[in-house]
């Protein structure tokens, strides 16, 4: 159920590289470009499940110049208008603050949702109604809205939420958050997962746009200003490009470190809809995909003997033989191969740093 075409906008932050699923992802393919499921790309999925929530109009992608020709063969219907393009990269703060100043440019009553391009989504129904409640909540009340993941296992990759114990009032409601905390240690994330007041921090938020400003303002005062520009600029290009030199200024933060952890006006919505943010290989373990002795095999063609509790993703055609591992990621494409164990998976990041430096193996990256 589309809750209104005319004052809530989505913002999709597509312009991530995605460098721990190296090499699957690479600089001209970033994760959210990659057809992993179904031929589809996460971003395009993304895109989808957006267009049933409000009308394609009010749907934009936030993205960094070298990707906008990419988006428009991903999503060919996408106005260009509604691809946001970051003058650079300067964290979520920033591209939120930009998405900010689209919102109020185009609606000063608008309310926004922010959904990252690249997460998996198992029950779309219980997503759009969680979403939904969100939006309500936010509309009722001067709140910054969050979307907690109720969790599965004890994840030390993400971030969690620490919900209040007070009672909403009604579903459309949302609960107070006592406490953002960053990727905790094995046993903490252990002592979380017994608990009811914790859930994962998905990375998506919802709230007035006025709102929003009015707490960019007092915490973070500089991209509150870029906003302002953008928002006072209208289409004048001696106006846009003096706001995007000043956007290039801005310290790169996220909204997490930003605004979410100082504010007093977070609230958060307990979702149910199954989720994974896809960080790395390892969370393909995440999204049921497991065969026999635990292993998840993606497209390879696989012959295993002694293999155990191992991802293995390749190429159609191509054989895979294994023999004699546990708990290892194997990632086969036409011009690289990655071995690694998952535990160290997270540290993919230093070889591609390693390959960007080096001039035979830059081409890789």
């Amino acid at each position: 159920m589309k809750i209104s075409n005319k004052d809530v906008f989505i913002f999709i932050l597509a312009g991530g590289k995605g460098t721990r699923f190296w090499p699957l992802s690479r600089s001209n393919q970033p994760k959210q470009f990659l057809k992993i499921f179904n031929n589809k790309s996460m971003l395009q999925i993304t895109y989808k499940r957006c267009s049933t929530i409000t009308d394609s109009k009010n749907i934009f992608i936030v993205t960094s110049k070298d990707q906008d020709k990419d988006i428009k063969k991903q999503i060919p219907t996408i106005k260009c208008s509604n691809i946001l393009i970051e003058p650079q990269a300067r964290g979520t703060t920033a591209a939120i603050a930009l998405s900010a100043a689209k919102a109020q440019q185009k609606n000063k009553n608008s309310t926004m949702v922010v959904i990252p391009a690249d997460q998996y989504i198992f029950q779309e129904r219980k997503f759009i109604n969680n979403i939904n409640n969100a939006i309500l909540a936010a509309k009722r009340s001067p709140c910054l809205v969050t979307i907690g993941i109720k969790p599965t296992f004890a994840a030390t990759g993400y971030g969690y939420l620490k919900f209040s114990k007070s009672k909403r009032k009604n579903q459309a409601s949302a609960y107070k958050i006592d406490k953002f905390i960053e990727k905790p240690t094995l046993l903490k994330a252990k002592r979380y997962i017994k608990s009811p007041d914790y859930y994962y921090n998905s990375g998506m938020f919802i709230w007035q746009t006025e709102v929003f400003l009015e707490e960019l303002k007092i915490f973070m005062p500089q991209h509150y200003k870029a906003a302002l520009n953008y928002i006072n600029a209208n289409k004048s290009k001696v106006k846009i490009s003096l706001a995007d030199n000043y956007y290039k200024k801005l310290a790169t933060t996220s909204i997490d470190y930003g605004l979410m952890q100082k504010s007093n006006k977070i609230k958060g919505i307990k979702a149910d809809f199954g989720w994974s943010d896809l960080g790395s290989p390892k969370s393909f373990e995440e999204i049921d995909l497991k065969q026999i002795n635990g292993n998840v095999i993606i497209n390879a063609l696989h012959l295993g003997s002694k293999t155990k509790n191992s991802i293995i993703y390749g190429q159609p055609g191509k054989l895979i033989a294994t023999l004699g591992i546990e708990d290892v990621i194997i990632i086969q494409t036409d011009d690289a191969v990655l071995i690694a164990k998952k535990d160290k998976i997270q540290d993919v990041r230093e070889l591609v740093m390693k390959m960007s430096k080096n001039k035979k193996l830059k081409r890789y990256v």
